[in-house]
């Protein structure tokens, strides 16, 4: 559970920066509890834990190692929780 956490914190650490303007006055639990509701962050949907694939697989293009590491923990620990 915790990789999903730490792909959480990697996926939104990218986008606050983005979001400066819009954030003065949010509170980081407001923000995650955006994230993890089903209509995501509210000025930029997209930014949902149900779309957290799609997000890491925009990080793999990086060429940073850390969201590549994260995002191939992320996959190894979703393929060991899923039914075989």
């Amino acid at each position: 559970m915790d990789v999903l956490y730490c792909s959480a914190g990697l996926i939104l650490s990218g986008a606050v920066r983005s979001w400066q303007d819009k954030m003065n006055r949010l509170r980081l639990s407001q923000l995650l509890d955006m994230y993890y509701s089903q209509r995501g962050v509210s000025f930029d949907p997209k930014y949902r834990a149900c779309e957290r694939q799609a997000r890491l697989r925009e990080l793999e293009a990086m060429e940073d190692l850390l969201p590549t590491q994260v995002t191939c923990r992320y996959y190894t620990y979703s393929m060991e929780q899923s039914p075989s």
